[in-house]
């Protein structure tokens, strides 16, 4: 196990973690004075070019001609090979050839680093580098060239330029700074460069969920929700437009301009930062993973399986979000993620779901009943193959089609405004039940509560309240059936 896990799990650099660096650019030590400053000279030159002209060279080298970079610092050490064998990375780090890498940034470094601006010479001839941290340096890099020759220099201390550091080639004492922005690159451990990419998004509808559940330790039950299709066909045509439904711990629609970023967040999942490589069950028991709090699975319609295991919160401090420890089941890398990037382990079971409790057009219903205590009973009945050729029937007599679309629309809305998972006492004093022509069923019953709310029941099932003023709104649209008057709606 390396350090910086252990670091990181008691907290000690979790907020290096969130700006993307495992190490810090040592402090500028108490010796540079603003006196040393008048000894700065102008440079205005890049790192290749300074070093081929210290060489006495007239060669001309890029990034192509770099065969590898070996860094060491406070992080390990490791080596960064020219990859010959790929067309997706053009390096690769010596030992971790199984991972994928952050291209761009690992791509990118040897030709960053050759160009790299040196804007002044500090002192020539420096007796004492301590001064400027290059007695121990925070990294030391060595560049191979394709012609065998190298590069060595090593990165000091920050200077009173903040965006500054004091570097030198290795062997010299002559004293330079560079630009923080290209040194950082050396200062981070090798995970740095490995992919944050957890899972691949895809764009195909064929290989997208089939179901996905969350799993979490401060909900008495699970979330699980399942592919809208899923060979149902038209049982649930008009219940929603999102590409699934809830199926656990109760059924519901769910809203179809939120329900994706729930759904479908496991395609594309990316991380902060990779903590460590290569984790064994005493990694994933430091980073809290041997009992997470949060466990997010999904099967996919092409037969694959993602588990993704996430730990729980770590502190914040200051406007810092909290950090995450995460792990996906089948790997052996340990990421850290940021609570924005887990939407499941704050979500509320409501976030995503549809206010629709019947999920059904009015042409496809073959019977509807509606029963309110103390009142007699409207029972519709109809048949048709679409909207213009349905026929309806009220208590056995025919009655307008566009009248009983009318309040069916009433009592499509009828409103799941809260998710409600405890007992009901007592009788119903509503009910409502829809039959389609395709023999699907869906009965909800209501019943008081304490609180003026009306507790629902779907098929058997507690799952939702609602005001209770939707019950006087009911008994206001079952008396004006038979009239021209306009029903309400909304309340």
């Amino acid at each position: 196990m390396n350090k910086n896990l252990k670091g990181l799990i008691i907290g000690s650099i979790v907020l290096v973690v969130l700006s993307g660096a495992l190490v810090a650019l040592k402090l500028a030590s108490g010796d540079n004075s603003s006196s040393e400053l008048s000894s700065v000279v102008a440079l205005d030159k890049t790192l290749i070019s300074e070093w081929v002209e210290k060489i006495g060279s007239n060669a001309e080298y890029t990034g192509e001609n770099v065969k590898s970079i070996d860094i060491s610092n406070s992080n390990g050490s490791f080596q960064v090979l020219r990859n010959e064998n790929s067309d997706s990375s053009i390096f690769v780090i010596k030992g971790l050839e199984k991972y994928k890498m952050d291209t761009s940034k690992l791509d990118s470094l040897p030709n960053s680093a050759l160009s790299a601006r040196i804007p002044t010479v500090v002192e020539e001839n420096a007796e004492d580098l301590a001064k400027y941290g290059l007695d121990s340096p925070a990294s030391e890099v060595k560049i191979t060239l394709d012609d065998g020759k190298e590069i060595e220099f090593l990165i000091g201390n920050t200077s009173p330029v903040d965006t500054e550091v004091y570097f030198c080639f290795k062997g010299d004492k002559t004293v330079y700074t560079i630009l923080n922005s290209i040194a950082s690159a050396f200062l981070y451990s090798r995970e740095f460069y490995v992919s944050t990419l957890v899972v691949d998004a895809v764009t195909d509808s064929a290989r997208g969920m089939q179901t996905l559940s969350i799993d979490r330790a401060d909900l008495d039950y699970d979330i699980v929700y399942e592919a809208f299709e899923m060979g149902r066909g038209e049982d649930y045509t008009g219940g929603t437009s999102a590409n699934a439904v809830m199926i656990e711990p109760i059924f519901a629609y769910l809203d179809a301009t939120k329900s994706s970023s729930y759904t479908n967040a496991m395609f594309g999942l990316t991380a902060k930062s990779v903590v460590h490589l290569e984790a064994d069950e005493e990694d994933l028991k430091l980073a809290g993973l041997d009992n997470p709090f949060c466990v997010v699975k999904m099967n996919t319609k092409d037969g694959k399986e993602y588990t993704l295991k996430i730990s729980k919160a770590s502190d914040a401090s200051g406007n810092d979000e909290a950090v995450y420890f995460g792990y996906l089941e089948g790997t052996d890398i340990i990421y850290a993620f940021t609570e924005s990037q887990l939407i499941w382990v704050t979500m509320n079971i409501k976030d995503p779901l549809s206010h629709i409790i019947i999920g059904d057009y009015f042409y496809k219903i073959s019977k509807l009943t509606v029963e309110v205590e103390g009142r007699e009973s409207m029972v519709f009945t109809g048949s048709g193959k679409n909207k213009d050729d349905y026929v309806s029937y009220l208590n056995g007599a025919e009655c307008s089609t566009e009248r009983f679309r009318q309040f069916y629309q009433f009592l499509v809305n009828t409103p799941a405004e809260e998710v409600y998972l405890g007992e009901t006492t007592g009788e119903p004093v509503a009910k409502i039940t829809v039959e389609t022509q395709l023999g699907k069923k869906t009965e909800l019953e209501f019943y008081r509560d304490d609180s003026r709310k009306l507790i629902i029941k779907v098929n058997g099932v507690t799952s939702f309240k609602c005001r209770d003023a939707y019950l006087d709104i009911l008994n206001g649209n079952m008396d004006i059936f038979n009239s021209e008057k306009s029903f309400t709606l909304d309340w």
